[in-house]
């Protein structure tokens, strides 16, 4: 690899740095949510905990995955890479595709989990209706995109394959199936923030926690705009110097004026998505709503 361009290197700060941040502060959030039932008076943990101390791992290995990218490349112009570490970039990105589907999946799961132990009937039983509801739709979309990222080309090799042209061939219409998967994603995170609210407002609490949920649902709407923003950079993806540049320089339009054209990464903003999405699903159980309250029915 030639050396670095000082904007190379600054991406490549820049992915370590918004990494490092977020899987700190999605660990921190974990061990918070761990020490809460202690915290309570000695509480049992529940099967909600045990599910993102697994999500937790997913975290783990995405923040790995995108290291390890780093050390291929990632947010250096693939001209200035060998073929191999390309290659390698590729495959990397391939696995962290994979791992974003199932740690987006294990997110939504676990927030589901942490607002139906909000929710005891028969107050609030529409809203449990409305949970199931969308833990079928996380879990369809699971599925497909699953598959769709998995067979995304045939064979598998063909996504990392250093020589273009026929290998290309074999790769269905990505921009599309990217596209549409990531749009019904962030319409799915819409309707995560927005289903709680008529139960957090039917609560009688002090303004102290009223203030803290409104914080936490701040942190939500960070997440919910890293999923849109994904929509919107992912048809300026150059698949040409996919290891660093998302926009062409040709195409310059409204989304070219906002972000710089040197380096957008559709990949970390789905990492930061998980990440966030992560904290809020243990800071929802940890403390800010009144989660006694809430519990009794009160």
């Amino acid at each position: 690899m030639d050396s670095l361009h000082p904007s190379e290197l600054q991406n490549q700060r820049l992915i370590i740095a918004v990494v490092t941040t977020c899987i700190t502060l999605a660990t921190a959030s974990f061990a918070l949510r761990c020490y809460s039932p202690l915290r309570q008076g000695g509480s049992k943990y529940w099967f909600g905990d045990y599910w993102m101390a697994g999500v937790l791992l997913l975290c783990l290995g995405m923040s790995a995955s995108e290291y390890i990218g780093v050390q291929y490349g990632y947010g250096t112009h693939a001209s200035h890479l060998s073929p191999d570490m390309v290659m390698g970039f590729k495959q990397n990105l391939y696995a962290s595709m994979l791992l974003w589907t199932v740690g987006t999946f294990g997110v939504k799961i676990g927030i589901l989990l942490s607002y139906w132990r909000l929710s005891p009937p028969p107050n609030h039983a529409m809203f449990q209706k409305c949970i199931i509801g969308f833990a079928v739709c996380s879990i369809c979309l699971f599925f497909v995109n699953s598959i769709g990222l998995a067979a995304q080309c045939l064979p598998v090799s063909s996504f990392w394959a250093a020589t273009p042209g026929p290998a290309q061939s074999q790769c269905f219409n990505r921009t599309s199936f990217y596209f549409a998967s990531t749009s019904i994603n962030s319409l799915l995170n819409i309707g995560f923030l927005v289903l709680p609210l008529p139960v957090i407002w039917s609560w009688q609490t002090s303004r102290r926690r009223i203030v803290a949920s409104a914080l936490l649902f701040m942190l939500g709407i960070f997440a919910l705009v890293a999923s849109i923003f994904r929509v919107a950079v992912v048809s300026l993806i150059d698949w040409n110097d996919v290891t660093c540049r998302s926009l062409a320089p040709s195409r310059k339009n409204s989304i070219a004026k906002i972000v710089p054209d040197t380096f957008v990464s559709y990949n970390i903003w789905g990492v930061i998505e998980v990440l966030v999405g992560f904290t809020c699903a243990n800071l929802l159980s940890a403390g800010p709503p009144d989660r006694q309250v809430a519990a009794h029915g009160r």
